[in-house]
């Protein structure tokens, strides 16, 4: 059955977005939902890691669907300490974000590309 793009059901919508950051050659995780005690409450569906140590973070919700009271408050907390979690409801709305990030790193955490170039130094020094 083929759905309009931003009515996909969840599950659809991740095995999309998978297969795109496959295709990109970005790492894509997501944690086990069959297992909720294998997961914080609240926590973000995807992780994405990209080229230049940059990473995303993904919720995915269906049509109209609510986040959570835990889900609202992991994306407030995580806002103020700099990180943005995507809410993406559609594979439109996924493929400009994407694009986004690729262009210009826009609403993409670059925390991790410090710890890199940390990373590259110490090791420099000690070769």
């Amino acid at each position: 059955m083929e759905f309009p793009p931003d009515q996909a059901p969840e599950s659809s919508l991740a095995n999309f977005i998978r297969i795109d950051c496959a295709n990109e050659r970005w790492q894509s995780t997501q944690g086990s939902t069959a297992h909720r005690t294998r997961r914080r409450i609240g926590e973000e569906d995807r992780i994405i890691r990209m080229n230049g140590g940059m990473v995303m973070w993904l919720e995915l919700k269906s049509g109209d669907a609510k986040l959570s009271a835990a889900q609202q408050l992991n994306l407030q907390w995580a806002r103020i300490l700099g990180h943005t979690i995507h809410v993406v409801r559609g594979k439109d709305q996924w493929l400009a974000i994407k694009e986004a990030a690729k262009n210009s790193g826009a609403g993409v955490s670059h925390t991790f590309r410090m710890e890199i170039d940390l990373i590259r130094e110490t090791l420099s020094g000690s070769l």
